[in-house]
């Protein structure tokens, strides 16, 4: 059985090596990281939350778009910009003017930008100088940087391996494989299982690389260990998926037709509104959400349950590959 194994997972790296695959994993890396340095990084964003002390029980009108949040005391609004190191503290006299603000800093530009912006969401054209007291360094930028590598590392493994699987079943297809494979001994297990290392083995690779090259060598390895866990509980349901709508359907143009529902309409408002001030409740009901909101907090290091969410994707990976098994069959039978 293991000498079997290898022979399938043998055909299946000399199938990635010939249709350049790993050029296309190289060619991703070099492009993701080009747009997170050059473009995202750069662009920044109005995302900044606003706490507002108010002193002597001052009223203060306070839109919940706005992101403005009171705070009842010194206290609470140290604790908000510990939280939350990318906010900024304002704090209100008994006049309803603001005399104080703080926050982490980043660069001068920067948190000049963020003062200006937090004082007209509480204060529209409010022209006066405020003066800015910093707390300690901030980590926006490595925060901007963690938040848009696991939306690229999240992409990779569910479009690409999706999609990776589909081309080398499809290519076996047409070379007649199947058929041979139908008529040798053998699990028809080892066969999905062979793809399912190979891919695995591949996204670790490209998540590994994506990480040292984005967020930095220390930060990557104070996180590794739960990034790889979440990339071999979520890699093998993404190719098993890829594989069982490859038998599903004759041939890879049909096959488009289901990559596009799952990428676009599943994936996509993923990374719409997990990354985003939008707000949606219907994206609770994505199974995709769960997954991606997983992944992400490990790149935040927030502590999150992951006994739950294991054992739910260990029972979603065994249930495919009862399905996948059954439907090899049926398609050996057929072939």
């Amino acid at each position: 059985m293991l000498k079997q194994f290898t022979v399938l997972l043998k055909k299946d790296v000399q199938l990635v090596i010939r249709h350049k695959f790993i050029l296309i994993m190289i060619a991703s890396i070099i492009v993701y990281s080009l747009y997170i340095n050059f473009v995202y990084i750069s662009k920044g964003g109005d995302t900044t939350n606003t706490y507002v002390l108010l002193e002597n029980q001052y009223q203060m009108v306070v839109s919940e778009n706005e992101k403005l949040t009171i705070v009842k005391s010194e206290e609470a609004l140290y604790d908000a910009l510990k939280t939350d190191t990318d906010g900024v503290g304002i704090r209100v006299n008994e006049s309803g003017n603001p005399y104080s603000i703080l926050l982490y800093h980043v660069s001068d530009k920067s948190d000049k930008n963020k003062a200006l912006y937090s004082l007209n969401k509480l204060m529209a054209n409010y022209d006066s100088e405020v003066p800015i007291t910093y707390l300690e360094k901030g980590n926006l930028e490595l925060k901007q940087r963690s938040t848009m590598t696991s939306v690229i590392v999240f992409f990779e493994i569910t479009a690409i391996s999706f999609l990776g699987v589909a081309s080398l079943f499809f290519k076996e297809k047409s070379m007649g494989v199947i058929k041979v494979y139908g008529i040798l001994p053998g699990s028809k297990l080892l066969y999905i299982a062979s793809k399912v290392l190979l891919f695995l083995f591949l996204e670790i690779i490209f998540v590994v690389t994506m990480c040292f090259i984005n967020i930095g060598v220390e930060y990557s390895l104070s996180i590794l260990p739960e990034i790889i866990l979440q990339v071999i509980l979520l890699s093998p349901i993404m190719v098993m998926l890829g594989f069982l709508f490859s038998v599903i359907y004759n041939n890879f143009k049909q096959f488009i037709f289901a990559y596009t529902v799952i990428v676009v309409l599943v994936t996509s408002p993923v990374f719409l509104f997990v990354t985003s001030s939008l707000d949606w409740k219907g994206i609770y009901i994505l199974p995709t959400y769960y997954a991606f909101s997983a992944l992400y907090n490990v790149f935040m290091k927030k502590p999150d349950s992951i006994l739950s969410y294991a054992l739910i994707c260990m029972i979603v990976i065994l249930g495919l590959t009862i399905i996948n098994y059954r439907l090899m069959k049926r398609e050996i039978e057929r072939g």
